[in-house]
């Protein structure tokens, strides 16, 4: 079995990072300029130019890229 790990940043310091649900977790396949996107193999978020860029962190271009998201949880 695989694990995870949810890291919460407290409220004023979230970063953007890979959205967990899967209506969100969609690879894109339009890129919009100024926006984030998170690798969806291993999360790492970079602005990109194009949807077929490689991840500058594990370097796939098959699984694609997720618009990331910055949600802070209330709780």
């Amino acid at each position: 079995m695989g694990a995870f790990s949810i890291l919460l940043f407290p409220h004023g310091e979230v970063s953007y990072g890979l959205p967990l649900f899967p209506k969100q977790y969609q690879a894109v396949e339009q890129i919009d300029a100024g926006d984030h996107y998170a690798c969806m193999y291993c999360g790492h978020v970079e602005q990109l130019s194009t949807p077929n860029e490689r991840c500058s962190r594990c370097h796939n271009k098959y699984i694609g890229w997720a618009k990331a998201i910055n949600i802070e949880v209330i709780r």
